[in-house]
């Protein structure tokens, strides 16, 4: 009987081991998911800002696009308003030719007259 209680007792000894050895075990697996999850909360809040600087970046180019935009609208502008001026000043020049072709007949004109 006294070699029965011996061995219940081992056996009791061997199960209480396992069971710390679970538990440690146990505690073991905690800690890493507690790590993990540290983690992946680091990682969601480095995602959300990276998420706010892309949405910035965004607005940024959708202004500089606008403000290219009107860039571009304006130099279409100076374009056309110095073709005007071109156009205008070869009519100024061919004015200017007329009148010097006129003044010179005019001059002709009074050189026959005597005073």
């Amino acid at each position: 009987m006294q070699s029965n209680a011996e061995a219940a007792v081992q056996a009791i000894d061997a199960v209480s081991r396992v069971i710390e050895e679970v538990n440690t075990i146990s505690q073991t697996i905690v800690s890493a998911v507690e790590q993990q999850s540290a983690t992946v909360n680091e990682i969601s809040k480095n995602v959300a800002g990276v998420s706010a600087g892309a949405q910035e970046i965004s607005k940024n180019v959708t202004e500089s696009a606008q403000g290219l935009s009107e860039v571009s609208s304006t130099i279409a502008g100076v374009n056309s308003a110095v073709a005007d001026t071109s156009s205008q000043i070869v009519q100024v020049n061919k004015s200017a030719e007329e009148l010097s072709n006129l003044s010179k007949g005019l001059k002709a004109l009074l050189r026959q007259f005597k005073i």
